[in-house]
């Protein structure tokens, strides 16, 4: 009887040993890739500092399609036509979030924990990608009234829009001011952190996104517009764009950290989102602090239509300002 009871325990105390090896190993394991310097210096980056937030917002173009064009924040000259430019934004996007997510076993190891009660890692990074706010009051307009947005009097939107910037998180707003009224926003309120404008080139009068006004772009503090262009090579029509990728931190006096990947073409907002996507390169060069970086973009396709193989059109990213040292 000794015997079988000595046994009995025995039995019980290895089991419970297994059990707690098989559980303990792997997330050992887990905790060794998570808390991997890489992916803390991505949170730092990303301004993700708070163990409860760690989804980032990516915010498209919100394109108000009518039947004769489209209705923009500001005054433009042509409306858009099609839905390309929301499927290759959402397209970039997607590559985006795939180069900074968490991956799965980080969410099922967060969630094995927190069934436990322990809270011995911060919640996986998430990537959240939806429409930016809504500039067109239709319910109380015609669209035929439709005016470019007064952010100075129409406080509505202005109440929406600081509410969405105000709590702390993080946001990757895409797409020049001509279709996200939160690019808009955000680049003419940044205060002491302005440092572009994006405003009409001389030969495209009326397109208010057609070039980049890049404060401070000379030494003696002179600024300078970078104005988007066709040029001919042989036969084949080539396309100079432009586009800035800016961090700004601390929104507001809060701890909101914003990111504007905007161009003056489909094609340069995508690139913009393919340089973010690379995000270790920014960090080695600029550091964790708020930046403003301005690239040119050649390309033979400067909108991108087609179906998703068709939208990978070549292209050359070179920097712009401020120079490579």
């Amino acid at each position: 009887m000794i015997g079988t009871w000595s046994d009995f325990v025995g039995n019980v105390l290895s089991n419970i040993v297994s059990a707690a090896v098989c559980l303990t190993v792997p997330l050992l394991l887990v905790f060794g890739l998570y808390y991997r310097p890489g992916r803390r210096r991505l949170r730092r980056f990303f301004g993700i500092t708070d163990r409860r937030h760690s989804t980032i917002q990516v915010r498209l173009s919100n394109i108000y399609v009518k039947p004769a064009g489209s209705l923009s924040p500001l005054s433009i000259g042509h409306g858009f036509i099609g839905p390309a430019i929301n499927a290759t934004e959402y397209e970039y996007a997607l590559e985006l979030a795939e180069a900074v997510k968490s991956r799965p076993f980080a969410g099922q190891a967060y969630a094995l924990l927190e069934q436990f009660g322990v809270e011995a890692m911060n919640r996986p990074v998430a990537c959240e990608i939806s429409p930016s706010i809504d500039y067109v009051d239709v319910p109380h307009h015609r669209i035929d009234e439709h005016k470019p947005v007064d952010f100075d009097n129409d406080q509505k939107l202005v109440g929406e829009i600081g509410r969405t910037l105000s709590a702390h998180r993080t946001l990757v707003l895409v797409g020049s001011p001509v279709y996200n009224v939160l690019t808009h926003f955000v680049l003419s309120n940044c205060g002491d952190q302005t440092r572009i404008q994006f405003v009409e080139s001389k030969s495209e009068p009326g397109h208010a996104a057609s070039g980049v006004e890049v404060f401070g772009f000379h030494h003696t503090g002179a600024s300078e517009s970078l104005q988007r262009r066709e040029t001919q090579v042989g036969d084949t029509t080539m396309y100079e764009e432009y586009f800035a990728l800016q961090k700004i931190t601390n929104w507001n006096g809060g701890r909101t950290t914003i990111f504007v990947c905007a161009g003056t073409s489909t094609a340069a907002t995508a690139a913009a989102l393919t340089r973010l996507a690379k995000w270790g390169e920014l960090a080695d060069t600029f550091g964790m602090g708020p930046f403003t970086v301005v690239y040119s973009v050649r390309t033979i396709d400067r909108e991108m239509p087609g179906t998703t193989e068709e939208r990978h059109a070549p292209w050359h990213v070179s920097r712009v300002w401020p120079p490579e040292r």
